[in-house]
């Protein structure tokens, strides 16, 4: 286990460009900038299911706390996207393959990976992994 702190785009690229077939992120808020990086990360890399639970409530999408721009962003970049909403959303959490996990407080925004005070841990246990998802 590692511990992560702010800013922490680097980690964040580090990680996610390691992805081969599966990248699952719960993430209430997400903005365009965060999924620009993620998409250059992934580089139209078909073969990769994106899993994703966020907030869609009325409340997020017409304030565009999360941006409806990022999601389509999303259906660009990614052949298989499976998108699921939970209103009351405040986990944090990517997993690459899983193989290694980020449980952090940052959301897919810019300001969770660069300008936020945030923390979070790296976990490369299998089987932690597999009890988060």
């Amino acid at each position: 286990m590692e511990l992560i702190i702010s800013p922490w785009k680097n980690k964040f690229i580090e990680v996610v460009s390691k992805t081969k077939r599966e990248l699952f992120i719960s993430s209430p808020f997400i903005d365009v900038d965060a999924v620009k990086l993620l998409s250059n990360l992934i580089q139209k890399r078909s073969s990769i299911e994106l899993f994703l639970i966020t907030n869609l409530t009325t409340h997020t999408i017409v304030n565009k706390i999360t941006d409806p721009q990022a999601l389509i962003e999303l259906y660009k970049q990614f052949n298989k996207v499976k998108i699921s909403s939970l209103g009351r959303l405040h986990a944090k959490v990517y997993l690459i393959d899983s193989e290694f996990g980020i449980i952090t407080s940052a959301n897919l925004t810019i300001g969770g990976l660069v300008n936020n005070f945030e923390y979070g841990v790296l976990i490369s246990n299998r089987s932690v992994i597999r009890s988060v998802k």
